[in-house]
């Protein structure tokens, strides 16, 4: 994942190239998202985030949930310059 990033108030969830239209399409009703291709070719799913206090925590474990009912085993996602992975919840506890 990218050091640093010109986006400010979103999410960039590194998710692989399968997946990220489903994701993307999952997102999209409650919040705007989209794709975004890296010059080296990574490809990255953003969601913006709402002014609401707890809206990260709704966007994380919404995602959280696509992870547990879908094949991939984690995601690695940047916010705020930092990168994180998200897991499904039984695997968290597991690792």
């Amino acid at each position: 994942m990218p050091p640093e990033s010109e986006f400010d108030e979103v999410v960039l969830f590194d998710v692989p190239a399968a997946y990220a239209d489903e994701l993307c399409i999952r997102l999209t009703p409650t919040r705007l998202a989209w794709l975004h291709r890296t010059d080296d070719g990574d490809l990255f799913v953003v969601a913006a985030l709402r002014v609401e206090l707890d809206d990260l925590a709704r966007l994380l474990r919404y995602v959280e949930a696509w992870v547990a009912g879908s094949d991939v085993p984690y995601l690695a996602f940047l916010l705020d310059g930092r990168e994180y992975e998200l897991r499904a919840p039984a695997e968290a506890l597991a690792a």
